[in-house]
């Protein structure tokens, strides 16, 4: 793929540090009110429909996709939203989740929770703000993204992703060549080349498609490298007429223990 596009886009091409970060919150709901409040916010926050048009929930599906022959012949490249958790914008989050209800239906969600949609949206911010970090001696409420260790930031940032998944994908409506697949903060963008045009025209073209749909969300991006590319445990393999793939898991973690102290 032209690397012609490093030139163009102000977008950093690897993970970024956080030096400029004085510290990242990380919690522990564990043994706290915030474990008990997150398992009422997280049960009921599973029956809203994300309607996602890019999520895809394992490798599994990437590979229906492949042996389905659909993808024979196509370029591809990878984005990856930096620090999704930290970046998550209270208000846009509030926004989708509003719609969301109204999707799954006010009343019906009313008469699943117990209480009004106002009063559970009301809870999910008092959630939300509820982390206080001292730092030199100072207190400092957050007031924006979720803290890694949160019990909902999984959820909470599916849900804000649909929405902007759906503003994407509004935006990329008259582009049939091209597919998006995301899981978590990775997306895998998959172009089948058209004639007639430019093959860096068009990562230019979705690359500014995502940045431009939120002011919140930063991208790093990553071409193949000698034609391979990796998305979930998969490397996958960009031949003139087919893709090859192969599992390859990035890390033999060990499982964490079930009394540990990372939130559920």
């Amino acid at each position: 793929m032209p690397l012609q596009v490093l030139s163009k886009l102000s977008l950093p091409r690897s993970r970024l540090g956080n030096s400029d970060c004085p510290f990242r919150a990380i919690v522990s709901e564990k043994a706290t009110w915030q474990a008990q409040v997150g398992q009422y916010l997280q049960r009921h926050l599973r029956l809203l429909p994300l309607q996602d048009p890019f999520l895809v929930r394992s490798s599994d599906e990437v590979v229906q996709l492949l042996e389905d022959g659909r993808w024979n012949g196509v370029h591809a490249f990878s984005l990856d939203v930096v620090d999704l958790y930290y970046s998550v914008p209270h208000d846009e989050l509030f926004s989708a989740l509003r719609d969301k209800i109204d999707d799954f239906g006010e009343l019906k969600f009313n008469g699943k929770t117990g209480v009004s949609s106002d009063s559970f949206l009301e809870l999910v911010h008092f959630y939300l703000q509820s982390t206080v970090v001292e730092f030199e001696d100072k207190f400092y409420v957050q007031r924006r993204g979720i803290c890694i260790g949160s019990s909902l930031a999984p959820i909470f940032s599916d849900i804000y992703l649909s929405a902007f998944d759906k503003s994407v994908k509004t935006k990329l409506a008259d582009a049939h060549h091209i597919t998006v697949l995301r899981y978590v903060d990775d997306y895998l963008v998959v172009v089948n080349q058209v004639a007639g045009t430019s093959l860096n025209d068009v990562v230019i073209g979705v690359i500014e498609t995502f940045v431009s749909s939120s002011k919140s969300l930063k991208f790093t991006w990553e071409l193949p490298s000698n034609n391979c590319l990796r998305f979930l445990d998969l490397i996958l393999t960009f031949q003139n007429t087919h893709v090859c793939w192969q599992y390859k898991p990035r890390a033999n973690k060990q499982l964490i223990p079930f009394d540990s102290a990372h939130s559920k």
